[in-house]
């Protein structure tokens, strides 16, 4: 994934290049998910021990879920990334001195931006998990901020296995996951009323377990399709 030509290529930024030229870090961002992941379950194996409220258990159940989730997504968009670089850089390798030049170097810049994108929210959704070892609301916030925060500026999607690698996918067609991200964050805002916090707890966790269905079970129901 780290040819010379990759490494050389001025279309692209030098985060970028090192990530296509290191593909592990795509491993290692989720790896930086697991000490979170131990520790939200520790906090609901042991929720009797610590006097935990039915509410902030839901919530808890629903991050830990959440947080399994996006470390295979932190995963997942790091390596398509990488992929996707290295496969503009051969195109770009191949044809060079013709008109598609200028083409690539729009999608060099999609790719850039969607790189930062895509480590910012890294970095937000690493930030609310730990900060909600502390503080459930807080924490849950940032958390699902980070996922309004991609949703509203990905603006692309990528496949580095087809054509074209990079299929724009903005506001338009994420409008039912920037739906199902405000309303959690406007539950997350009336956790301070005490008699709104099972609410709070019931609906963040059944909106990510809807989300949770509705992505995997199609491929769950092809998968057993295929097995019979």
């Amino acid at each position: 994934m780290g040819s010379p030509h990759l490494l050389t290529s001025p279309l692209l930024t030098n985060p970028l290049r090192w990530l296509s030229s290191h593909p592990w870090v795509a491993g290692l961002a989720a790896v930086l998910f697991l000490p979170a992941i131990v520790m939200l379950l520790t906090h609901i194996v042991r929720a009797q021990a610590i006097a935990t409220t039915t509410a902030a258990l839901l919530i808890t159940i629903a991050l830990l879920l959440f947080c399994i989730e996006l470390a295979r997504m932190a995963y997942v968009d790091l390596n398509n990334v990488a992929m996707t670089a290295a496969l503009l850089s051969s195109q770009t390798e191949l044809k060079a001195a013709t008109p598609e030049t200028a083409a690539q170097a729009k999608d060099y810049s999609l790719l850039n931006r969607f790189f930062g994108i895509t480590i910012s929210t890294i970095a937000l959704e690493l930030s609310g998990f730990y900060l909600a070892l502390f503080s459930l609301q807080w924490g849950a916030l940032i958390v699902i901020f980070s996922q309004l925060w991609f949703n509203l500026l990905a603006g692309i999607q990528l496949f580095p296995n087809h054509s074209p690698a990079i299929v724009p996918f903005g506001i338009k067609q994420r409008i039912d996951v920037l739906a199902a991200n405000s309303v959690a964050i406007c539950l997350l805002c009336l956790w301070p009323i005490s008699a709104m916090k099972l609410v709070v707890g019931i609906g963040l966790l059944t909106l990510i377990t809807l989300f949770l269905l509705l992505k995997y079970a199609p491929f769950a129901y092809e998968s057993l399709k295929r097995s019979q």
